[in-house]
């Protein structure tokens, strides 16, 4: 873990195969019981975005709260990325890419991480296959269709 953080704060995160919340910088890690697995489709403008460069656009909180995630649905309730505000301002692509997975019929969309992608979350295989198929993207951006661990 120690030599994972050193690589970046957010590393060990992905470590583990289990659903988990990440709070601070994405160093403390809260696992939840979600059932699995759950299959993404991942949008992926040709931008880069520089982390450090997402991180000073927010102010980080030490705020605490409770999550209990039982099902897809649940997870509306917390989907949310503090990066995302900031990294939109600047960067268009990422709200045209969450746009073009909702047209597509996927509920459940955020940004990954302090960008470039974009993730639609389903519960099933066919669901996302029918999104993947139904999804229209801009020249010169992929998207990927994967299961999660």
């Amino acid at each position: 873990m120690e030599m994972a953080s050193q690589l970046g704060s957010d590393i060990p995160f992905f470590l583990f195969k289990k659903p988990a919340i990440a709070t601070g910088k994405g160093e403390k890690i809260k696992f939840l019981s979600f059932p699995l697995p759950l299959w993404y489709i991942i949008v992926c403008p040709p931008i880069r975005i520089s982390t450090a460069w997402a991180y000073q656009q927010i102010r980080l909180t030490t705020v605490e709260f409770q999550i209990k995630i039982n099902a897809l649905k649940d997870i509306l309730k917390y989907l949310q990325n503090d990066l995302e505000r900031g990294v939109e301002s600047r960067f268009v692509e990422i709200k045209r890419a969450k746009e073009c997975l909702k047209s597509a019929g996927c509920r459940y969309v955020i940004m990954s991480g302090s960008g470039s992608s974009v993730i639609g979350i389903f519960s099933n295989k066919i669901e996302a296959q029918k999104v993947k198929k139904a999804l229209v993207l801009p020249k010169g951006w992929q998207s990927f269709l994967v299961k999660g661990l």
